[in-house]
Formats: structure tokens, sequence, C-alpha cells
């Protein structure tokens, strides 16, 4: 994909990620009626690595992140968002390929669900 790359996320960027989880996961939590910004906020705030977190980047603009986790015995990918203007545009596909040639790379398996 033209333009993208990906940067290490750091404490400082809590807040734009917690504010990235809200607004991509408001319109589906809202249709079955569990959107909830405080429960988000601390779901996020807890479980937030920043060692671990990537922020996506396209010409050089923020777009997303997401987090590929160590655990006992795989990798698993937490909290990957994209802003709701940028999705349905092959982002997310690429994202993943290059996540699996990672992990494949690592020959460790990996989860998406906990």
């Amino acid at each position: 994909m033209e333009n993208l790359r990906f940067a290490q996320a750091t404490q400082d960027d809590l807040e734009l990620l917690v504010d990235l989880r809200l607004k991509a996961m408001r319109p589906s939590l809202e249709a079955i009626g569990r959107f909830n910004p405080d429960r988000a906020r601390q779901r996020f705030t807890d479980e937030y690595e920043p060692e671990h977190t990537r922020l996506i980047l396209q010409n050089g603009k923020f777009v997303g992140c997401f987090a590929l986790l160590p655990r006992d015995k795989h990798l698993y990918l937490g909290h990957f968002y994209l802003l709701p203007e940028t999705q349905g545009r092959g982002i997310g596909k690429f994202v993943m390929g290059e996540l699996l040639g990672v992990t494949k790379a690592l020959k460790q398996p990996y989860r998406i669900g906990k």
C-alpha cells in the first residue's frame, strides 16, 4: 500500500489512541446498545502496552493502530483500529498481510480473539 508505514507508540499516545478506539467502535457498539465511553476508555487504558503497539501512518498522517502482544504460546492481535473515514480503502487488509508475515517469520501462532 502506497505511503503506509508503522511507528512505535509511546505512553504519550494514550489519549490519541483512546479517542481512536471510541471513534472506531462507537457505531457498532451503539447498534447493539453497548456503547459506554467510560468503559471503553478504561478497557483500553488497562490493556495498553505501548512497547507492543504501532501507529499506522499514511502519507505521514495518523490513520490507526494495532498491538501485537506476546503471550505464553502465541501472539495476540489486539486493539486494531482505523479511523472511520479511512476504513474500506484496503488499509486493514494490507496491515493484516504484514502482520501475518511477521508471525510467520517469527514462527509463532497468532490469535485475534482472546
